[in-house]
Protein backbone atom coordinates (compact mmCIF):
# COMPACT_ATOMS: atom_id res chain seq x y z
CA UNK A 1 0.00 0.00 0.00
CA UNK A 2 1.14 3.62 -0.98
CA UNK A 3 1.52 4.97 2.86
CA UNK A 4 1.64 8.74 1.63
CA UNK A 5 -1.54 8.20 -0.26
CA UNK A 6 -3.39 11.20 1.40
CA UNK A 7 -6.79 9.81 0.10
CA UNK A 8 -5.68 6.31 1.44
CA UNK A 9 -4.49 7.58 4.57
CA UNK A 10 -7.81 9.83 5.54
CA UNK A 11 -9.88 6.84 5.24
CA UNK A 12 -7.53 4.46 7.24
CA UNK A 13 -7.66 7.39 9.98
CA UNK A 14 -11.51 7.17 9.95
CA UNK A 15 -12.22 3.98 9.81
CA UNK A 16 -9.80 3.09 12.57
CA UNK A 17 -11.52 5.86 14.45
CA UNK A 18 -15.22 4.79 13.47
CA UNK A 19 -14.54 0.91 14.94
CA UNK A 20 -12.96 2.61 18.36
CA UNK A 21 -15.99 4.56 18.66
CA UNK A 22 -18.18 2.01 18.04
CA UNK A 23 -16.42 -0.65 19.98
CA UNK A 24 -16.37 2.06 23.08
CA UNK A 25 -20.66 2.46 22.33
CA UNK A 26 -20.76 -1.44 22.13
CA UNK A 27 -18.65 -1.64 25.47
CA UNK A 28 -20.60 0.83 27.22
CA UNK A 29 -24.28 0.56 25.95
CA UNK A 30 -26.76 -1.29 28.68
CA UNK A 31 -29.21 -1.94 25.54
CA UNK A 32 -28.90 -5.28 24.06
CA UNK A 33 -29.64 -4.11 20.23
CA UNK A 34 -27.03 -0.93 20.38
CA UNK A 35 -24.91 -3.02 21.69
CA UNK A 36 -25.21 -5.54 19.00
CA UNK A 37 -25.54 -2.84 16.60
CA UNK A 38 -22.06 -0.95 17.89
CA UNK A 39 -20.40 -4.86 17.44
CA UNK A 40 -21.75 -5.22 13.99
CA UNK A 41 -20.54 -1.72 12.64
CA UNK A 42 -17.33 -1.87 14.63
CA UNK A 43 -16.93 -5.56 12.64
CA UNK A 44 -17.60 -3.63 9.46
CA UNK A 45 -15.49 -0.41 10.00
CA UNK A 46 -12.84 -3.20 10.40
CA UNK A 47 -13.94 -4.97 7.12
CA UNK A 48 -13.83 -1.63 4.94
CA UNK A 49 -10.13 -1.07 6.58
CA UNK A 50 -9.39 -4.26 5.26
CA UNK A 51 -10.77 -3.50 1.82
CA UNK A 52 -9.01 0.16 1.60
CA UNK A 53 -5.78 -1.76 1.62
CA UNK A 54 -6.79 -4.53 -0.81
CA UNK A 55 -7.67 -1.48 -2.92
CA UNK A 56 -4.56 0.64 -2.48
CA UNK A 57 -2.34 -2.32 -2.94
CA UNK A 58 -3.88 -3.44 -6.08
CA UNK A 59 -3.84 0.31 -7.34
CA UNK A 60 -0.14 0.21 -6.58
CA UNK A 61 0.28 -2.94 -8.33
CA UNK A 62 -1.25 -1.95 -11.40
CA UNK A 63 1.20 1.44 -11.51
CA UNK A 64 4.21 -1.13 -11.53
CA UNK A 65 2.78 -3.09 -14.52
Amino acid sequence: MNASDPVTTRAMRALQELASLLDAIARTSTDDASRDLAGIGARLARQSEEDVIAAAAHRDSEGRA
